[in-house]
């Protein structure tokens, strides 16, 4: 299957945000609810990338197009 050039790099940039917010929460700025919200919302939005980048990589009629479309 094709993936994006930038999905590395921008599962990277996801990773080091998480272990930020993490740190946050260590430090007792953040609680569980909030550390875990902030969380998914970046792993979501990194998601949500990908999935844009993929789609300009097949035709609207193929499969894989249909299943990240959907």
């Amino acid at each position: 299957m094709l993936v994006p050039d930038s999905k590395a790099e921008l599962l990277n940039q996801a990773e080091e945000k998480v272990k930020y917010i993490q740190k946050k929460h260590w430090s007792g700025f953040l609680t569980d609810d909030e550390k875990q919200q902030q969380s998914i919302n970046v792993w979501a939005e990194t998601k949500k990338v990908i999935e844009a980048e993929m789609k300009v990589l097949f035709p609207q009629e193929n499969h894989i197009f249909n299943f990240i479309d959907s």
